[in-house]
């Protein structure tokens, strides 16, 4: 069934192995960034929102209102991973959505959603596919949930959170259906990049915000800590993107924000799941929300389970 409003219903999507997830240094810090922004004034009367701002209060167009610029910020744990090695080391999908339902429940707006599985189960209904080896075999990527999610819903203004080594893979194409996934969210993406905490450059000053990809900043190579990625390169897919899709995403520049956290930590879920020592558990106190920690422990998940 559809759901069909005038009224446009503004959402993030943030998909994540959630392997654990970790704290206020990496998931935890993303999703309370996204919690935090607020939406432009301009957008407020193109939105028809139920938040609305005189026009005496648009005299710079970066002003803010006080709306929140989502509606809602959906968590969704990965129900399959599309890459065999990653699936061989998830904890089950029941026990990262319980963690994720732990770390992310102080956080308003912030909804921990099973539509992976759900899209999992309606792709696997379209198909007529009914036993188990058939459905092992079944690959289920990011423009299938679009594509149910749009279908079930249609007011759905749907934005991307993207960390920047997946927003590269992404527009080089390496997705499922690549194109047809920033066509249907019209090119809204917002973009994470860690600030690489080392000698070779300094940490950023100022601003969350990087840039906003349609002005014309100098951007400076901060490198990305986990993938190296540079603020040139993520600029250089922008713009080829932009120009690729120009007949079917006008608006792309505007509509991809870059940006910078600086207190993301570069400790991964990878390095996160080997901790069991005591030494380790320090690290653990520092990286992980408390209650997941002890979800953790009391499962006996990753370097518990022995």
């Amino acid at each position: 069934m559809t759901t069909t409003t005038n009224r446009r219903r503004r959402i993030c999507l943030f998909g994540t192995s959630a392997n654990p997830p970790t704290g206020k240094g990496g998931h935890v810090g993303i999703v309370q960034y996204l919690a935090s922004l607020l939406l432009p004034v301009p957008m407020i009367e193109e939105t028809n929102d139920i938040c609305l701002c005189s026009s005496s209060s648009r005299q710079q167009e970066e002003q803010h209102s006080s709306c929140p610029r989502f509606h809602e910020i959906r968590v969704l744990p990965v129900y399959k991973h599309m890459f065999d090695e990653k699936r061989e080391h998830q904890a089950s999908y029941d026990d990262r959505l319980a963690m994720c339902q732990l770390a992310f429940q102080d956080i308003p707006n912030v909804v921990v959603s099973d539509d992976e599985r759900r899209c999992f189960d309606w792709v696997a209904q379209k198909q007529g596919l009914t036993t188990m080896e058939e459905k092992m075999k079944l690959r289920v990527g990011t423009v299938d949930l679009l594509d149910m999610l749009l279908k079930q819903d249609d007011s759905l203004e749907i934005t991307l959170a993207l960390g920047a080594d997946t927003f590269m893979d992404l527009t080089r194409w390496k997705w499922k259906r690549s194109k047809d996934i920033i066509r249907m969210i019209k090119g809204r993406m917002i973009v994470f990049q860690r600030i690489f905490h080392g000698d070779e450059v300094e940490k950023v000053k100022g601003s969350n915000i990087l840039h906003n990809t349609s002005s014309t900043a100098n951007v400076s190579k901060v490198r990305n800590n986990a993938a190296l990625i540079s603020d040139d390169e993520i600029l250089e897919r922008i713009n080829d993107v932009a120009n690729l899709l120009k007949d079917t995403c006008p608006n792309l520049k505007d509509h991809v924000m870059v940006v910078k956290l600086p207190n993301l930590s570069s400790v991964s879920s990878s390095k996160l799941r080997r901790c069991n020592s005591k030494e380790d558990l320090s690290l653990l106190r520092e990286e992980l929300d408390q209650r997941v920690l002890e979800y953790i422990k009391t499962n006996k998940l990753y370097g518990f389970s022995t």
